[in-house]
């Protein structure tokens, strides 16, 4: 029960937020910040799924790349056993086989290059929305930082920001922060 969030719940607390926030502080940037926080919860379940989707079309395009580089090996090793030698010398049959060690192992690192090709792509579109989410969260770690309340009681310098809220509503304003993280 608490493995999986419900994308649901968490766009429906997101809304009732912005409207908690839009009440309390109907001018701040918060409540922007809050609704287009809810837009990405909005996305996030959409992107999830087309993300967790398999790709056919490019299972499809990896297996006929793959089949055609293996009916090409499977050619040349019928010729090479069909045709006749010209000569059966030592140092041309160690070259034979160097050469198709070598076909072999890039054979392989080209089939698990493609067959891996899926989960990086997958990866990378998962990482993109990951790092949406990080930069919202260092805009809401920005609007925390001047909203101190224990700065209402210190001294001021020339270079201290303009303080217009009273000290319940800094705590406020940080509560909706931290809901919002």
């Amino acid at each position: 029960m608490f493995r999986a969030l419900d994308p649901e719940k968490i766009v429906a607390t997101l809304d009732k937020l912005v409207a908690r926030i839009g009440s309390r502080f109907p001018d701040a940037g918060l409540m922007r910040v809050c609704g287009e926080l809810a837009d990405i919860a909005r996305q996030s379940s959409q992107r999830a799924e087309a993300i967790a989707r398999p790709a056919y079309g490019l299972r499809l395009a990896i297996l006929v790349i793959v089949g055609i580089g293996l009916s090409l090996l499977g050619t040349v090793a019928v010729l090479l056993v069909t045709q006749q030698k010209v000569s059966d010398d030592l140092f041309g049959t160690i070259q034979a086989v160097d050469a198709t060690f070598n076909i072999v192992i890039l054979t392989g690192a080209t089939i698990f290059f493609l067959s891996s090709l899926e989960q990086r792509l997958k990866q990378r579109r998962a990482l993109l929305a990951l790092n949406e989410l990080r930069s919202i969260v260092h805009v809401i770690d920005m609007h925390q930082l001047t909203k101190d309340p224990m700065m209402l009681d210190g001294p001021r310098t020339t270079a201290s920001p303009e303080r217009h809220m009273t000290s319940f509503e800094l705590t406020r304003y940080l509560d909706y922060c931290s809901e919002m993280l």
